[in-house]
């Protein structure tokens, strides 16, 4: 009942001829939404005010508006399809470097393609939607993070191993990159003592919790059942 697969021995599966489906595409618009307000409350230092606000301290940082940016797509899937309409309609250039995506489609959703060291170098918002496979596995690294402006974030609401997580935090704790909002981590749930980004104010965290609409969790359910009643109509849709 969701979108990846990765917790699912597929090898294992493919030997005893079992038929695994997911729910491509149920919960991509949450997910979207969710990575564009990482983005609005790691410009805007939203949660770090609530901290304050909380601790009784009355303290503002000068934040940056989104309007004009540019947001950066690593990977275009059905999340950063939508993605790119979101950020489009606040204002956003919208670039994206992805291997399976051909031009003529990004164009069609408004987006410009680039390389992969052109994304990491001009983007201010970079968002992260990578499958979490092998071949992924830090595909976002120490190189990667020192491509990006300082004043730029990154966003993942992908899967925490694209990232290697100890570069990230010294990236963030050194002010190399500006700011990160993160929804995945290499541990899912992540214990506390394993949480390194715990101490630092210019991060945004949460829960693996992108997908949690009540639209998505009805568009998930249905997805499983549909799912079901094809495959034992003998027409299975969504095999991955």
């Amino acid at each position: 009942m969701a979108a990846g697969v990765d917790n699912v021995d597929r090898s294992a599966a493919r030997r005893h001829g079992v038929t695994v489906c997911n729910a491509a595409g149920a919960n991509s618009l949450s997910v979207a939404e969710f990575a564009l307000g990482l983005v609005f409350a790691v410009f805007r230092s939203i949660s770090a005010y609530d901290r304050w606000m909380r601790d009784g301290r009355w303290q503002r940082v000068p934040g940056r508006e989104i309007a004009g940016k540019t947001l950066g797509l690593l990977g275009v899937g059905n999340v950063g399809a939508h993605l790119a309409r979101l950020g489009r309609g606040v204002g956003m250039r919208v670039i994206a470097a992805s291997n399976q995506a051909d031009s003529g489609r990004l164009a069609d959703m408004g987006i410009e393609p680039v390389d992969r060291q052109e994304l990491f170098s001009t983007a201010d918002a970079i968002s992260i939607h990578l499958r979490g496979t092998f071949e992924n596995e830090k595909a976002v690294g120490a190189a990667e993070l020192s491509l990006m402006k300082r004043t730029a974030v990154l966003i993942n609401t992908a899967r925490g191993t694209v990232v290697d997580q100890r570069a990230l935090y010294d990236a963030l704790k050194d002010g190399q990159i500006a700011g990160a909002g993160l929804d995945v981590f290499h541990l899912d749930p992540l214990p506390i003592e394993e949480n390194l980004f715990r101490e630092l104010d210019n991060v945004v965290l949460t829960p693996h919790s992108g997908f949690e609409t009540v639209e998505a969790g009805e568009r998930l359910r249905r997805a499983a059942v549909d799912n079901l009643l094809a495959f034992f109509r003998g027409h299975p849709e969504n095999v991955v």
